[in-house]
């Protein structure tokens, strides 16, 4: 028998806030944006307060897969067969195994342990060695030399980078992006095909990309729907994973629900402190979920066949109440056989009038025996609502989140939220969007103005519009903001996807077409 053992460490948010908080405090901070800390208890608060909606510009048709943290203190040959078989039986699922020699490849090469390693590969299963970072704090030789090692006795096809932060500087002043970026082009550079962080807690989302995928979860129960949409939707869902322990039993339709949003996902009965030593006694049940997923798209059109993006939202519910909302066009996933509602609803000035099956109900019932796609058209062709966005920088060119905006029409608020902040807009509406200083930042210029110092700018959005506001810091330390979870926009390489919340309740998962100027189509000078 060959030991291998891990002190597993679940990551819970209050020990996430201390940690941050006790990385701050070590030092003072020359530079720093955001650290996002929110209790599970406000967490569901806001659930409730604000509705998730998405779009599926961002979603991977990949099917979902399942990760498997084979942490067990002795090395079990009966486990990685009943993994092989699992595969075997589900050769559409993707697999991922985490293998964790000693914390890492341990001290000398094992031949039972590599021929495992061999067997699972040659079954098709994806296996990563575990390497932890030390919340950032570990060397980077040290990794790096645990990759290598893991490459040349194990071969292994990735690393699974434990302890990954979901804050920004480590205790040395260390910018944490760059040190997750370049492990993983080390990574790579020896021929590993993927990298996977795990934070087990949610990440700032500029950290998307510094390693191929983030764990984003891992605790004690399973995930809120709304807890994995949130800003995650304004990118691809391979970028994203979940573990979840101490669950009696799996839900097909959470399992079909929650894969919309994440490419691999693993529950187990296993409890604290160590819940991943054997396989939980549904694994193949987990796994045939995820086989017997159908993918149900909703596409939206004109009467002549023209499609439209961002039309309307539509509503998808599981036999057992589960619901998930999100703009056309969409792909739900759904357990193959059952039966769902689809409700549409109109948006931006688009009128549903029928589906593409002549019904001309708002709401139908599906039964998904394969994949499967509506048509919803629309009986009107103009859109009359936009996105405008605003984000804010540092004069020192470092992005700055969590500033306070806000955007009024005739006198009277008409949104407002945290930067990165969207919000829907009446097209040839004026409104007057201002950001307001925080602590140590202050309000400096904006980007799209001539105007120096002006501390508001007027748009009257025809299009949707992408505001930059610069801020300049008055001392050496800057602030640490605390805000919500939904505030959140990016830019990726086909366009700008937003996803914020507005006074009228509701948060918008809006795609901007690549061919769409982010501009200002009017600016006016305002005091």
């Amino acid at each position: 028998m060959v030991s291998i053992f891990f002190e597993c460490e679940p990551r819970k948010l209050g020990q996430i806030a201390l940690k941050s908080a006790e990385g701050i405090l070590k030092k003072n901070l020359t530079r720093i944006s955001i650290v996002i800390v929110i209790v599970v208890a406000v967490l569901l608060f806001a659930f409730i307060q604000f509705p998730i909606f998405r779009t599926s510009s961002a979603q991977s048709d990949l099917n979902t897969g399942i990760i498997i943290p084979m942490f067990s203190v002795n090395y079990s040959q009966a486990q990685v067969n009943e993994v092989i078989q699992a595969k075997v039986a589900n050769p559409t699922v993707p697999f991922i195994v985490v293998v964790n020699h000693g914390n890492g490849p341990g001290s000398s090469y094992d031949s039972q342990y590599a021929a495992g390693i061999k067997t699972m590969q040659t079954a098709g299963i994806i296996v990563l060695g575990y390497d932890p970072t030390g919340w950032g704090e570990r060397n980077v030789s040290s990794i790096e030399k645990d990759m290598l090692t893991f490459h040349n006795w194990y071969h292994v096809d990735g690393i699974y980078l434990d302890q990954m932060v979901n804050w920004e500087f480590n205790s040395h002043g260390m910018y944490l992006a760059p040190y997750y970026a370049n492990l993983t082009q080390y990574a790579h550079s020896l021929g590993m095909t993927k990298v996977l962080g795990n934070s087990g807690a949610d990440v700032p989302y500029y950290f998307v990309g510094t390693v191929d995928q983030i764990g984003i979860f891992e605790n004690a129960f399973t995930p809120p729907l709304q807890y994995l949409a949130g800003w995650h939707l304004s990118y691809n869902k391979t970028n994203f994973w979940f573990v979840s322990y101490n669950v009696s039993s799996p839900n097909p339709y959470f399992v079909a629900s929650a894969s919309d949003y994440v490419n691999y996902l693993y529950l187990t009965n296993g409890e604290h402190p160590y819940p991943y030593g054997d396989l939980p006694p549904y694994f193949n049940e987990l796994v045939s979920d995820l086989a017997h997923l159908a993918p149900l798209t909703i596409k939206s059109e004109s009467f002549n066949g023209s499609a439209i993006n961002s039309g309307f939202l539509v509503t998808v519910t599981q036999p057992d109440g589960l619901s998930d909302t999100m703009f056309t066009p969409s792909t739900f996933n759904v357990y193959r056989g059952s039966t769902v509602t689809v409700t549409v609803q109109d948006h931006a000035g688009f009128v549903f009038d029928h589906w593409s099956d002549g019904s001309t109900d708002r709401t139908i019932e599906v039964t998904p025996a394969k994949a499967m796609t509506l048509v919803a058209y629309s009986k009107t062709t103009v859109r009359t609502t936009a996105v405008v966005a605003v984000q804010t920088t540092a004069t020192d060119g470092i992005p700055v989140t969590g500033l306070w905006t806000t955007a009024k029409s005739n006198g009277s608020v008409a949104a407002s939220g945290y930067t990165p902040f969207a919000f829907e807009a009446n097209r040839s509406t004026s409104y007057t969007i201002s950001v307001s200083s925080y602590q140590n930042y202050s309000f400096a210029y904006w980007k799209n103005s001539t105007q120096p110092g002006q501390k508001s700018i007027n748009v009257t959005p025809t299009q949707n519009v992408l505001l930059d506001a610069y801020v300049k810091s008055n001392a050496s330390t800057k602030p640490t903001f605390v805000t919500s979870e939904y505030s959140k926009s990016s830019v990726t390489e086909w366009g700008l996807v937003i996803s914020a919340p507005s006074l009228i309740g509701l948060l918008i998962a809006e795609r901007i077409e690549p061919n769409d100027a982010l501009q200002v189509d009017k600016l006016e000078k305002s005091s």
